[in-house]
């Protein structure tokens, strides 16, 4: 029950951290300045928690040598996830910005388990589990104003298709959070 409690706030946590990111986007400008004061920010805080836990901040050079090379771009796919979140909230706004990615991590999720993949445990397709994302899938099409987009389908303008390639970017970016999320909990 802690973990679900712990996994709602997180989710409760994302939209506001994307807000605040995109606050001091329009103060600091680029993207990826924002990133860099973002991860600076959180790494300088793993450095103090982690010096008060173990004591050093060094890795074993054993453990770097004994992992598969793939185990090291978990914190890259964050940068990337995080910059792609400070990107897409102006052009989308709040609710896609969060949406897009869960739908890409929900998607990814269900490959990891299916296959297996990064070490995870496995865990086949199941109809409850493939019942469970079409509910998701139908859910980010309410939000995102299915009714609307068909209804102007015959007027599909030039904004309306940058929006769709700003939402798939969502999509991915939330596919390698999940694809991150494997690599650092087998990290």
């Amino acid at each position: 029950m802690l973990l679900i409690l712990l996994g709602v706030i997180v989710g409760i946590i994302l939209p506001v951290q994307t807000s605040i990111n995109a606050r001091l986007q329009k103060t600091v400008g680029p993207p990826f300045v924002v990133s860099l004061i973002t991860f600076t920010v959180g790494t300088i805080f793993l450095a103090i928690v982690t010096l008060i836990q173990i004591k050093t901040l060094l890795v074993p050079l054993t453990l770097i040598e004994n992992q598969p090379f793939w185990i090291w771009i978990g914190g890259l796919l964050g940068v990337f996830y995080l910059t792609t979140n400070i990107l897409l909230f102006p052009k989308m706004g709040s609710i896609q910005t969060v949406i897009m990615p869960i739908l890409g991590q929900i998607l990814m999720g269900l490959v990891i388990d299916q296959f297996g993949l990064f070490y995870s445990m496995e865990s086949k397709m199941t109809v409850v589990k493939f019942l469970g994302a079409m509910f998701v899938v139908a859910g980010v099409l309410v939000a995102i104003g299915l009714k609307s987009m068909l209804e102007h389908q015959v007027s599909y303008t030039q904004k309306s298709k940058g929006l769709n390639l700003w939402r798939l970017i969502g999509l991915i970016a939330g596919m390698l959070s999940a694809t991150e999320s494997a690599i650092n909990g087998h990290l």
